[in-house]
């Protein structure tokens, strides 16, 4: 009995806001207009009863229930995973893994990044270790009241750069459109201007072969006069590279085709044969989609008989007018009276990853090894009226160690993307304090987006990022999670590399 009234009881207070607030509206209409006519003494005619006393108090209505409406679609819109925003689902399930199976890691090569702390990762591990960068109060964005808001934005990029760029690709390709300048899409402009720094990095700083010396000493005598042609027997041998470009899921049509053609011109001089390279954009907002397609490379080519690597590029900037004013609209922006809301932000991430038989081909050794990926999904967002809780995240916490193998007192460290909404703090320092008890929930807590401001789609690359540093810099373990989407958590853990793990051991 006692948990039929409580399954029933959501359903009678909706039912009781579905009347009460329309009979409030037409109750508060019809006394505001029989006061005005009382007070101005008008002549009242049919048509006055009409307009005020039925066709406004219909309006009234008609826009509660359009607001109603709109906002349980938005809630379905976000309980509905969108297909073609996300990477396919590969990461096992927690329930599915048991101490007894410890599949192969996954070795990271390298990674790049540029945030508001400066142009390096380490600059940016630093930082987050520190704690004392946050979002300031920006002069270049105003709310509607003129006041700053609080973002963390990158200093010194010039999007000139990129504007310039796009004129010209836009120039040798007329079915690209530069809807960029209709819309005054900064934000837009300021992620391609990220991006274009994070590359300028990778081809200064690659660190890897372009090709086994087997196969370069193999062409040696096919050269021709139309060049070296491919020789398929030698095929193996060479490193084929994807590109996985993950950008925010609200850019345009338009603005994804700029965007992937600036991005193929801009790593156009990565040492890697063009024919053996593969470029796709994944859209996201706050999924977890870094660790989504680390995970689908890992079960579907860790042990591959040809060489392979992984490129994951992530960038995203919310420092952009339109954005904010569409949060203010939508009472999601931080302010005095919504501290709940987001705080702009803009970042952008690279990692490399490497299969197993590609792992000959790095100039480095790898900085760490990432275990499976376990996936879960919250029965109630985040961001609800309900108390927030942490269940599933303890659920794929407790998978992601059982799965690499360590115990929870290994871990040094935990690298996430929360931000300074209560409920990400909250189930965060609850997930530790039952996960890993003997870690500080303050200091040993490296969460990306409470020093850099929201960065959206760039977010879940930034707390790997920060999780790489920080294993390469201790040789010990650490754990990576999300909590920035309002329903999908995901957990995993970073090792050492066998080098790094000995080095530490010595220590």
């Amino acid at each position: 009995m006692m948990s039929a009234s409580t399954s029933s009881r959501p359903v009678l207070l909706r039912l009781v806001k579905w009347i009460l607030i329309p009979l409030g509206l037409v109750i508060s209409i019809w006394l505001g207009v029989i006061l005005w006519w009382q007070s101005s003494k008008r002549q009242i005619s049919l048509e006055d009863v009409l307009i005020y006393l039925v066709a406004m108090p219909l309006a009234a209505i008609g826009i509660f229930a359009a607001i109603q409406w709109r906002r349980a679609r938005q809630i379905k819109k976000d309980q509905s995973a969108p297909t073609t925003a996300k990477p396919a689902n590969t990461a096992p399930n927690a329930a599915n893994i048991t101490e007894s199976t410890v599949p192969s890691g996954l070795p990271v090569i390298a990674g790049w990044g540029i945030t508001c702390a400066g142009p390096g990762i380490h600059d940016f591990h630093s930082a987050l270790l520190e704690k004392k960068l946050r979002p300031q109060p920006d002069n270049g964005l105003l709310n509607d009241y003129g006041y700053p808001i609080h973002a963390g934005r990158v200093r010194d990029i010039d999007t000139s750069v990129v504007e310039s760029g796009l004129e010209r690709i836009i120039a040798n390709n007329p079915g690209l459109s530069p809807a960029y300048n209709d819309s005054g899409r900064d934000g837009f402009l300021r992620a391609l201007a990220l991006l274009h720094h994070l590359t300028d990095q990778l081809n200064m700083d690659w660190p890897l072969m372009v090709e086994s010396a087997e196969t370069n000493d193999s062409r040696h005598g096919l050269a021709t006069l139309r060049g070296t042609e491919p020789v398929d027997r030698q095929a193996h041998k060479r490193l084929r590279l994807q590109i996985k470009f993950i950008v925010p899921a609200d850019f345009t049509p338009a603005e994804q085709q700029l965007a992937l053609a600036y991005l193929l011109q801009q790593t156009s001089s990565l040492p890697v044969d063009s024919g053996s390279m593969h470029v796709q954009m994944v859209a996201a907002t706050d999924e977890p989609a870094a660790l989504l397609l680390a995970e689908r490379f890992r079960t579907e080519y860790l042990h591959a008989a040809e060489s392979q690597a992984l490129l994951l590029l992530a960038c995203d900037s919310t420092l952009c007018q339109v954005i904010t004013e569409r949060w203010q609209v939508e009472s999601r922006l931080f302010a005095s009276d919504t501290p709940q809301g987001l705080m702009p932000g803009e970042a952008a991430f690279a990692i490399l990853c490497v299969n197993d038989k590609a792992r000959s081909l790095a100039l480095t050794s790898p900085s760490c090894t990432l275990q499976p990926v376990i996936l879960g999904r919250r029965d109630e967002p985040a961001d609800g009226a309900r108390k927030a809780g942490h269940a599933m995240l303890d659920t794929v916490v407790k998978g992601a160690l059982a799965a690499a193998g360590v115990s929870t007192e290994e871990c040094v460290a935990i690298a996430c993307d929360a931000d300074h909404r209560s409920s990400r703090v909250l189930e965060c320092i609850g997930t530790m304090l039952a996960n890993t008890p003997h870690l500080d929930a303050i200091e040993d807590r490296l969460a990306i987006n409470e020093m850099c401001g929201h960065t959206g789609a760039a977010s879940n690359a930034g707390s790997c990022i920060a999780g790489i540093v920080h294993v390469a810099e201790t040789g010990r373990p650490v754990l990576l999670f999300n909590v920035s989407h309002a329903y999908e958590r995901a957990a995993a853990v970073l090792l050492p590399s066998a080098d790094l793990a000995q080095a530490s051991r010595h220590a």
